[in-house]
C-alpha cells in the first residue's frame, strides 16, 4: 500500500546558492523533513518556482553571478502566485545595511553564514508554521466572506419578500376595511328590522316566528360586532390607530362602565363590582377607546364565568403606573394557551358558559389600544380558579393639551 496517500505531504524547500558545498550542506541538513529543490542561479530559481507546484519556502543566497538574491526575491514578490512564499536569506554579508536591503526586497528572515544547523532548522520550521497559519487564515477569511455574501443575499431576498408581504398585508387590510364598511349598514338594517318585527309592526307573531327572528337578531348583532372588530384591526394593522386624547376621570369612567356591564352580568346571575383603591387625577386618554378596552375585559369575564361567581374591577397605583385590574372566578386558561389570548383570530380551548360567540379579535384590539396609550396589558390565570387581566397606564399625568395622536403600529 502506498504510504504517501495516508501521510501529510512534506513541505518543499527551494535552496538557491551558487556554491555547491552550501547546497550539499543544506540539503543534507533538511532532506529528512522536507522535499528539496535546488537552483544554482537566480534565473533557474525563478523557473523552478513558476514550474509545477510552487515551493513552500525559499532559502536564498545573496551573492550570485548575473542576478543576485535581492533581485530574485523582488521578482518572486512581483508574481501574484509566488509573493506569499516566505524567503529566508542565507549570506556571509553581515552588515546592517545588507540585512535591511534583504527585508526591503521582501525577505522574512536573515541568517548569517557560517550558520548553525539547529538555527536554520528552527527558523525554517517557524516560518513554515507562520505560513500555514496565514494560509488557514486566508481560507477562513474566504469562507467567512462567502458566508457573509450568502447572508447578504439571503437578507436581500428576505427584504424583498417582506416588502411583498407588507404590500399584500396592506391590500388585505384595505379589502377587509372596504368589505366590513360595505357590510355594516346591511347588517345593521337586518338587526333593525328584527327589532321592528319583534315589536309587532307586522302584527302578532307566533312563538316559532318570534324564536326565529330572535335568533336572526342575535346573529346580526354578532355579525355587526365582527365587522366593527374587522374595521378596527384593519386600521390598526395599517398603522392608523387614531387616539383623541383629552383629560379623563378614569375612576368615573370605570364606575360607569361597571354599571353598564352589570346588566349583562346579572342576566347570568354573576356579580360585578368596582373597587377604586386610589383617586387618580385626570389622565390624557381617548375615553371611547379606553371604554372599548373595559367593555372587552368585562364582557370577556362575564362570557367565561359561571352563575354565582363574582367579577371585581379595581383601580390601583403601582410605582409610576395606574393599573386597572379585572379579576374573575371563571374557568381559567391553560398555561400553554395564554400566549394565544392577544393574537388575532386565535382562540383557547376555554368555552363560554352560555354559548356566547367570540370574534377572536377583541383582545388583540385591546392590546393595541393599550399600547397606543403607551401602556401594557398582561394576564394571570389558573384553570378552575379564574383569570386576572392587568392594564397599566403610565404616570405622572401628561401636561400636554388635548389633541389627536396617531399611533403607527
Amino acid at each position: 500500500m502506498n504510504n504517501e496517500t495516508h501521510c501529510p505531504k512534506r513541505p518543499t524547500l527551494l535552496v538557491v546558492d551558487d556554491t555547491p558545498d552550501n547546497v550539499v550542506v543544506l540539503s543534507s541538513l533538511l532532506k529528512d523533513s522536507y522535499r528539496i529543490k535546488v537552483a544554482t542561479c537566480g534565473p533557474k530559481a525563478l523557473k523552478i518556482a513558476v514550474t509545477g507546484e510552487p515551493p513552500d519556502l525559499v532559502l536564498l543566497d545573496i551573492m550570485m553571478p548575473g542576478m543576485d538574491g535581492y533581485e530574485v526575491c523582488r521578482r518572486l514578490k512581483e508574481n501574484a502566485a509566488l509573493r506569499d512564499i516566505p524567503v529566508i536569506f542565507l549570506s556571509a554579508l553581515n552588515e546592517a545595511e545588507d540585512k535591511v536591503k534583504a527585508f526591503q526586497a521582501g525577505g522574512v528572515d536573515y541568517v548569517t553564514k557560517p550558520f548553525q544547523s539547529e538555527e536554520v532548522r528552527a527558523r525554517v520550521e517557524t516560518h513554515l508554521k507562520i505560513r500555514r497559519l496565514q494560509v488557514k487564515l486566508v481560507e477562513r477569511n474566504k469562507q467567512l466572506q462567502q458566508a457573509n455574501d450568502n447572508l447578504q443575499a439571503a437578507h436581500g431576498e428576505l427584504t424583498r419578500k417582506n416588502r411583498q408581504l407588507e404590500q399584500l398585508n396592506a391590500e388585505k387590510n384595505r379589502f377587509l376595511g372596504m368589505a366590513a364598511h360595505d357590510l355594516r349598514n346591511p347588517i345593521s338594517a337586518i338587526g333593525g328590522y328584527c327589532s321592528l318585527f319583534l315589536g309587532g309592526i307586522l302584527g302578532e307573531l307566533t312563538d316559532q316566528q318570534r324564536q326565529i327572528i330572535e335568533r336572526v337578531k342575535i346573529s346580526s348583532k354578532f355579525m355587526h360586532q365582527l365587522l366593527e372588530d374587522l374595521l378596527d384591526i384593519s386600521q390598526i394593522e395599517a398603522g392608523k390607530l387614531e387616539l383623541r386624547l383629552a383629560p379623563v376621570d378614569l375612576a368615573a369612567l370605570i364606575a360607569d362602565n361597571v354599571k353598564l356591564n352589570r346588566m349583562f352580568a346579572e342576566k347570568k346571575q354573576i356579580g360585578i363590582k368596582f373597587v377604586p383603591r386610589c383617586a387618580p387625577p385626570p389622565l390624557n386618554l381617548d375615553a371611547a377607546k379606553i371604554e372599548q378596552v373595559l367593555n372587552n375585559l368585562s364582557s370577556n369575564a362575564i362570557k367565561f364565568s359561571q352563575p354565582g361567581t363574582e367579577i371585581t374591577v379595581e383601580l390601583i397605583t403601582e410605582d409610576d403606573q395606574l393599573v386597572i385590574v379585572v379579576r374573575d372566578q371563571g374557568q381559567g386558561i391553560a398555561p400553554h394557551e395564554i400566549d394565544k389570548v392577544f393574537k388575532p383570530f386565535e382562540k383557547t380551548s376555554t368555552r363560554s358558559t352560555s354559548g356566547e360567540k367570540s370574534t377572536g379579535l377583541g383582545m388583540a384590539i385591546v392590546k393595541k389600544i393599550v399600547e397606543g396609550h403607551q401602556g401594557k396589558i398582561w394576564l394571570e390565570s389558573a384553570v378552575g380558579v379564574g383569570t386576572t387581566f392587568y392594564v397599566a397606564l403610565p404616570l405622572p399625568v401628561p401636561k400636554d393639551a388635548p389633541g389627536v395622536l396617531s399611533t403607527m403600529t
